[in-house]
This record gives C-alpha cells, structure tokens and sequence, in this order.
C-alpha cells in the first residue's frame, strides 16, 4: 500500500524542469516533492508512481515513494518558493503531491553526490544494477538523462547507486515524438561489466515475464484529487504489456548506435571481480 504522509517543512526549491521542493515530512523522513501544478504537468507525477513500482518489481535501488499532503498554511508559510515560469512566479498548489523519498536523515552522517567521474567508477558498489536501470529505462522509454545520485555511509567506503527522477520515463506515451531520444550515461565505465544478456538478469527476465495482472496493479491508485482517468491506467497497462517484448530489441539499438556504450560486450568475465563470479554461476556467464 502507498503510504500517505504530512508535509511539516518546505525546505529547498531543487534543479530540474519539474522545480521539486526538499521537504521534511510528518515520518520524519525527507522527500522531494514534485507538485500537481509542476511546469510538466500531472503526466510527470504519473510517470513518477508507476516508474517508481516498476523499480520496485526488479528489485533495484529506486527511492520509496509516499503521496505528500501540503496544507495551504505551510505554502503560504513558504512565500520565497515557488515556482517561476516564463518570467512570471507562481505558488505552489495545497494538496496531494508526489514524495520521493530521500537517503538524508538530517544528521549530516550520509553523503550524498550526484556526480560521479569515469576515474572514480571503482567506487562505486553494486554496478549490475545499471544493467537493471538499463532495463527499467528501455522498458519505460526514458528519454532524458538516466539520473542517479550516490549515497555513503560515513562507516562506508563505497558509494551505492539510487536512480531517481522518473519524471521522463513515459516521454515516448505522453509524446510518441521523443522516441529514439534516450541519452543514457555518458560514464561507459559504468557499464564495463556486461558481457551479454546474462549481464541484465535478473531484472531481464523479470520483466520479460511480468504478467497482465502483475502489471494492471501497478497503472492505478492514483491519489483521487488528482484525477487520473481509467482509460490512461489502462493504455499505460497497454504500453508496458508491448513494450516489455520489445527489451532487448532497445538495448540491442542503444548498444548499435552508441548511445550505450558496451565496450566489453562478448568478452569473457574477469573472475576477479567477486560480483561477476556470483553473476556467471547464477545465469551461466
């Protein structure tokens, strides 16, 4: 069930065309909020729910995600954010909004970046996952920057990835125009470790066999003020149930025409690195 919490502070107005504000929320947790009268409209909050349940489907590292009531009080509390489009500003509107929630927990012990150097890929943990989120983009259509941030612990040594921001993701159902527009990271570093199809499971397979009714579940429950039409649930259901068949095909052009580079694609495992080996005795290299 999606979990439903109280905005108590709106912290920081964030980059990005939909204007997110940083928000600390009655859990005590810290969301970014994209709101319902964003530059982007309601398709972004859309894309945002089901990109972020799909995330959860594969099993990758996505943010959780709660429905974010703001009290008019708190907006009009807030008179220095707000939103600036076309020269003009505008208040953000009360209501049901959309929260991503954040690995900050305001002790200042987590670091968190959103720019990490091909000469830094080493550190980096859990690299498969972009194999996934490689998925998960192609599944979707993703036709923006494929955006992640990095989190450590101050005990870590290594930073984990977190791919957030999915406010893109459905660009080629809400505009068939943007399709073939899908820029992923320009780190090829980031993607040294795949080595042919075995390298995107499992989150391949779990896609490729996600049923109808798994599906269904995942392109409703929208907040009601909202007002997300049954007939969109039901052409988002339509777009996944076609386009999961279509995966590897994507992967296939990205990988072609450059825009992923897989420099190592059909080269043997390198046994050293641990994860690979637990990869090529689980999928057979």
């Amino acid at each position: 069930m999606d979990s439903c919490v109280f905005a108590t502070k709106l912290i920081k107005k964030q980059r990005g065309t939909t204007q997110s504000v940083l928000t600390r929320c009655s859990d005590g947790a810290y969301y970014v909020l994209k709101f319902k009268n964003n530059p982007q409209g309601l398709n972004a909050l859309v894309s945002e729910v089901v990109t972020a349940r799909l995330g959860q489907l594969l099993g990758l590292p996505v943010p959780g995600y709660a429905f974010v009531d703001v009290s008019t009080a708190l907006i009009a509390g807030s008179p220095s954010i707000v939103i600036v489009q076309g020269g003009v500003s505008l208040r953000y509107e009360a209501g049901v909004q959309f929260g991503s929630r954040t690995p900050l927990d305001g002790s200042g012990k987590t670091q968190v970046i959103d720019y990490m150097p091909a000469s830094l890929a080493h550190c980096v943990d859990n690299l498969p996952t972009f194999a996934g989120a490689l998925v998960l983009d192609s599944w979707t259509g993703l036709a923006d920057y494929r955006p992640v941030v990095y989190v450590k612990s101050k005990e870590s040594t290594v930073f984990s990835p977190i791919f957030i921001d999915h406010d893109r993701s459905f660009a080629p159902f809400f505009a068939p125009q943007s399709e073939g527009t899908f820029p992923a990271s320009h780190l090829s570093e980031f993607y040294d470790f795949v080595r042919g199809w075995g390298s995107f499971e499992p989150w391949l397979t779990i896609a490729e066999t996600a049923g109808y009714q798994e599906l269904e579940a995942l392109v409703k429950g929208f907040p009601l003020e909202w007002e997300v039409p049954d007939r969109l649930g039901a052409q988002l259901l339509e777009y996944l149930l076609k386009r999961k068949t279509e995966i590897r095909t994507r992967i296939g052009r990205l990988h072609a025409s450059g825009f992923v580079r897989l420099r190592n694609w059909g080269k043997p495992w390198p046994p050293v690195w641990s994860w690979a080996v637990r990869m090529e005795s689980q999928f057979g290299g």
